[in-house]
């Protein structure tokens, strides 16, 4: 049998964790910032690290962040990457995270 091109709640997908109504391109999608009165009527699951639902995470696929580039921001999502590794580990269910951030050269001052 061949595999159809279309995809099922089973199947794995991408989502997107740090997009706006605006800019993401897939049909799953967290907000860079809490606005749920505002994003939420155009989709948005909620905001990264306050989902509307924790089991939003725990679909197995893939998941691309590309937070703002700020460091408090960016170690936010590192410690919150780590915890659903951890969640996902525990179920056995499998997840990809790729993470889109700048290259920093921190400059040591004399």
């Amino acid at each position: 049998k061949q595999s159809s091109s279309s995809s099922s709640s089973s199947d794995p997908s991408g989502t997107e964790c740090f997009a706006s109504p605006f800019n993401s391109a897939l049909p799953r999608f967290f907000s860079a910032f809490p606005s749920p009165d505002i994003d939420g009527h155009f989709g948005s699951r909620g905001d990264f690290f306050h989902p509307s639902e924790e089991s939003d995470f725990l679909h197995p696929g893939w998941y691309e962040l590309n937070p703002p580039f700020s460091p408090a921001v960016m170690d936010r999502m590192a410690k919150r990457v780590c915890e659903l590794l951890e969640m996902h580990s525990e179920r056995g269910s499998d997840a990809t995270f790729v993470v889109v951030i700048p290259t920093v050269r921190h400059v040591i001052a004399n």
